[in-house]
């Protein structure tokens, strides 16, 4: 048995959701250092909603996990946050929010991002992570193939 929380935004609440329950937590930051550090990944650029690139509880779950992972500027979070829920979550899909997204995670070069972490289940309506650019890693992709894993084991 596992418990897993299936969006990104939701962790906020998972050391809360550890603490009261029984059985283990599959937590989506476990899932994507593990593979970061398959692949020697240290520098991320970590894309998402205001609340997973503002709130500490990846970010740091990642420093924990030896991982720095960065996130764009105040003005590209605002506008990130705003594509995804202004545009995405309405399933509006449009050229100017994919060369939005795709600008800034060519601004995270200067700034040694290593690869880029699609950490909004919405984000890859925009493209594939194999198409941002820098290696990149969808965590709900991730997560689901581990859960699927333990699920089979």
């Amino acid at each position: 048995h596992v418990i897993a929380i299936g969006a990104n935004t939701m962790h906020k609440v998972a050391e809360q959701v550890k603490a009261s329950v029984a059985i283990p937590l599959m937590h989506i930051g476990d899932t994507l250092a593990a593979e970061l550090r398959l692949d020697a990944r240290t520098r991320p650029l970590l894309l998402g909603t205001r609340y997973t690139m503002e709130d500490p509880f990846l970010i740091g779950h990642l420093e924990r996990k030896g991982i720095g992972a960065i996130t764009p500027d105040q003005a590209d979070r605002d506008a990130l946050h705003a594509i995804i829920y202004d545009q995405l979550i309405k399933g509006v899909v449009t050229d100017t929010a994919r060369d939005t997204v795709r600008a800034m995670i060519e601004r995270s070069y200067a700034r040694e991002a290593d690869s880029v972490v699609f950490g909004c289940t919405e984000i890859g309506m925009l493209f594939a992570p194999s198409e941002a650019g820098l290696p990149g890693y969808d965590t709900l992709e991730l997560h689901a193939r581990a859960l699927v894993d333990f699920a089979l084991a």
